[in-house]
């Protein structure tokens, strides 16, 4: 059977069941991981909550005498008892600190910031200071008054304050403050009202447990929450990056159609025309069907069909007017036919144009395999398939080449560049063998 009174005697005496020592050892696991996301993250934030953290553990390392930090700290017991007052007026201190920079306030507003933490920075002296002659008087009655008369009224005009302050700021990462710091409030009135109405004997130590019950739950919202705004800031991190890649992607397609543009209206066009021109001085001159002519002209014909299929493949005109089908067919005839590869296409469920941003993705990622295709895999056959399934589009592109090892796969420019295409549109790339003994690309494109 549970002894009954035996459990309850176990929860009115914290110190003897050890819920001291168990928060102490949360406080000071706290204290140790944040310092080290501090030196990790570089973030101001961490350290504060550490020193927070240290400092209510100081504050109530004086009453343990048994344990582990009864074992390592009696020695410092009479420094730690002499300290009690100023730990505790440095964490409240620190406790502003850390929440007010937590929830940013200085980007909100600098008037209220101003407000909360530079009465804050005033206090900390003032406490350094009280406690350097309490020291010297060894006595602590000087910084023993000033907490109780003026530092205690300070901070809950503070509190006050400050709750209207974390209310008017729209994020939502505020409430692990608020609720985190209220729970701790409630916890600390209640044994403040056990002990002044005398409720229970001097002796009974439950307001104790329901305040390190607060002061627990206060922290696993605060730790929380720097989760969450290290998620957050981890996110936005995430999505300048996307957006700065898509910045240059963007760049680069419109530099891509310039260019394109200059090369068609303007290089190709003159070539044109110095051909023709040539064609009549060279008949004129009777030069037109001597060999060195037909050399020359032939020479200015290819050079110009190169340009013009430059052009086309910077910014193919097929895929602009036309859409991505007839733009890959140009793609694989202007591209595979001259190495004399052997190709075909394949598409289903592609009746409409598909959205801008992913015709030109699955036009240039082709474009990267086939370039790829060419230049490595010894391949002689290449198949692309392109399907709409499910709300997304699948491409294939497969070759009967050597293939090509996830190292060079890792290495490759051409298939970063890939890669980052496909983040721009939530895309993803699979590389695996083909049953051809080549290369089987397979493309995922949300729609």
């Amino acid at each position: 059977m549970f002894d009954y009174n035996q459990i309850l005697h176990t929860l009115e005496n914290p110190n003897e069941n050890g819920i001291l020592i168990f928060v102490l050892g949360f406080l000071f696991t706290l204290s140790i991981y944040h310092i080290v996301l501090y030196f990790q993250n570089k973030d101001k934030v961490y350290l504060y909550y550490a020193l927070y953290t240290t400092l209510i553990l100081l504050g109530y390392l004086h009453q343990v005498s048994t344990g582990f930090f009864g074992l390592i700290f009696k020695p410092f017991i009479p420094f730690l008892n002499s300290f009690e007052v100023f730990f505790k007026w440095m964490f409240n201190c620190f406790y502003f600190i850390f929440a007010f920079k937590f929830v940013e306030t200085k980007s909100f507003s600098k008037k209220y910031h101003k407000i909360i933490l530079y009465p804050i920075y005033a206090l900390l002296p003032i406490g350094i200071v009280l406690q350097i002659i309490s020291t010297i008087t060894q006595s602590k009655v000087y910084i023993h008054e000033a907490f109780f008369l003026f530092f205690v009224p300070v901070i809950l005009i503070l509190s006050i304050v400050g709750y209207y302050i974390l209310f008017k700021i729209k994020s939502a990462i505020k409430y692990y403050i608020i609720i985190g710091s209220l729970i701790l409030f409630i916890s600390s009135v209640s044994g403040a009202i056990i002990y002044y109405l005398e409720l229970l004997p001097k002796e009974n130590h439950l307001r104790d447990s329901i305040f390190y019950f607060g002061l627990i739950v206060e922290n696993i919202f605060f730790s929380l929450g720097l989760g969450h705004k290290q998620k957050l800031i981890f996110e936005e991190k995430n999505k300048q990056k996307e957006l700065g890649l898509k910045a240059i992607l963007e760049a680069q397609e419109a530099e891509r159609g310039r260019i394109a543009r200059e090369l068609h209206d303007g290089v190709v066009q003159q070539i044109g025309s110095v051909i023709l021109k040539s064609r009549n001085i060279l008949a004129k001159l009777d030069l037109l069907n001597s060999k060195e002519s037909q050399e020359l002209l032939k020479s200015l014909e290819n050079s110009n069909q190169d340009l013009r299929n430059i052009s086309h493949q910077m910014m193919p005109r097929a895929l602009k007017e036309l859409g991505i089908i007839p733009a890959l067919n140009d793609l694989l005839e202007g591209s595979l036919a001259l190495s004399n590869i052997k190709y075909s296409i394949e598409h289903f469920n592609i009746d409409e144009r598909l959205p801008t941003k992913i015709e030109v993705t699955i036009y240039r990622i082709t474009q990267e395999l086939i370039n790829n295709i060419i230049k490595h895999s010894k391949a002689d056959e290449v198949s692309v398939q392109l399907f709409n399934a499910k709300n997304a589009v699948i491409l294939i592109v497969e070759d009967n080449g050597v293939g090509f090892s996830s190292k060079e796969r890792s290495k490759g420019i051409g298939l970063l560049n890939i890669s980052s295409r496909l983040d721009m549109v939530k895309g993803d790339v699979n590389f695996e063998p083909s049953p051809k003994s080549g290369t089987l690309v397979t493309i995922n494109i949300p729609l």
